[in-house]
């Protein structure tokens, strides 16, 4: 069973005995785990009652059994949830398999983990539904946002919508959080548009990825150290933006060799799928660099990853000197 059908039967108000929620997007998960709650509740003000959570490094399974064949209060189902259930221990274990061959009618117990990769998960898919929140693909956030928008009763153009992803990231609960902050600027407006973004996100990230990424590209390798030196202290990983610097020349570098291929602009912005909003810099970056130095660039990119990798160069230190050396020809 995927999400989408998921949903649905929740839609139809179905509830399942049994389920393994696993993967890494919480923010889905929550979602879901919030809508059984209040299927289960049946609207009432008395749903703590029927609602447990229990922790497998902290509870037995036997007290959770116990739980589970008590009949819920003043309603027709009782919720169970289960955190990290992967730390059960093998008498735990065997203990949940007996309940969950033979589970109550009138609870719905969930497991959640991350990773469902022990044995114990693989011998209790019989008696589950298990589903894997999966963090959407970078070419599904879009289409996610506009989805989220539309909860709030708002529309938001393309380019509103591309600079929100690209500020903020993918961290769908990030993206919620500020989707939430917009629609209340907009007020009665129907649309949130470029500078609604701006306004509310990019001024709370001034020193944003962006503007690092552009000074690389302009080499001004001083305004580069800067930037990034703010970004580390607001809590970006160094490794983090690594990872988009080194996108960022992939990017220079196909749009090179379409250059010399005799593609168009347009051809290659749409390959790239860079927003109409930053290909003209973009282009502008791109005359900065030959091919040869843009190869260049990646090797040094890769040297980097591997020495912050294997902890040769602490990883400040290194991408420190790797900014230097793109923006610098002379530092290679």
């Amino acid at each position: 069973m995927n999400i989408n059908e998921l949903s649905s039967e929740l839609n139809r108000k179905k509830i399942r005995t049994c389920y393994l929620f696993s993967g890494e997007e919480d923010f889905q998960k929550e979602g879901i785990l919030k809508k059984i709650k209040e299927i289960c509740s049946e609207g009432r003000d008395w749903k703590d009652f029927n609602y447990n959570l229990f922790y497998g490094q902290q509870t037995k399974s036997k007290e959770i059994v116990e739980c589970a064949r008590t009949v819920p209060f003043m309603a027709q189902r009782r919720m169970i949830v289960i955190k990290n259930a992967e730390k059960f221990s093998a008498d735990d274990e065997k203990k949940m398999i007996s309940y969950l061959n033979a589970p109550s009618d009138f609870t719905c117990l969930v497991l959640l983990v991350n990773e469902a990769k022990k044995k114990f998960f693989k011998e209790i898919q019989a008696f589950v539904e298990h589903i894997v929140f999966r963090h959407p693909y970078e070419n599904q956030i879009s289409s996610w946002i506009k989805k989220e928008t539309s909860k709030y009763g708002k529309t938001i153009s393309q380019e509103a919508c591309f600079y929100l992803k690209e500020e903020v990231g993918d961290n769908l609960i990030d993206l919620h959080n500020e989707i939430e902050k917009l629609a209340i600027y907009v007020d009665d407006r129907r649309e949130i548009v470029l500078e609604d973004v701006q306004s509310i996100v990019g001024h709370t990230k001034e020193d944003n990825i962006f503007q690092l990424l552009n000074r690389v590209g302009e080499k001004k390798g001083k305004d580069a150290l800067i930037i990034m030196r703010n970004l580390v202290k607001k809590g970006e990983k160094p490794i983090a933006i690594l990872i988009r610097i080194a996108k960022y020349m992939r990017q220079l570098i196909k749009a090179k060799l379409f250059l010399e291929k005799g593609k168009t602009n347009e051809e290659i912005r749409s390959f790239l799928r860079i927003n109409n909003f930053y290909f003209k810099g973009f282009m502008e970056q791109l005359n900065n660099f030959s091919l040869q130095e843009l190869k260049d660039n990646f090797r040094l990119l890769l040297l980097a990853d591997k020495e912050i990798k294997t902890g040769k160069k602490e990883a400040f230190l290194s991408l420190e000197m790797l900014i230097l050396k793109l923006t610098c020809q002379s530092l290679r």
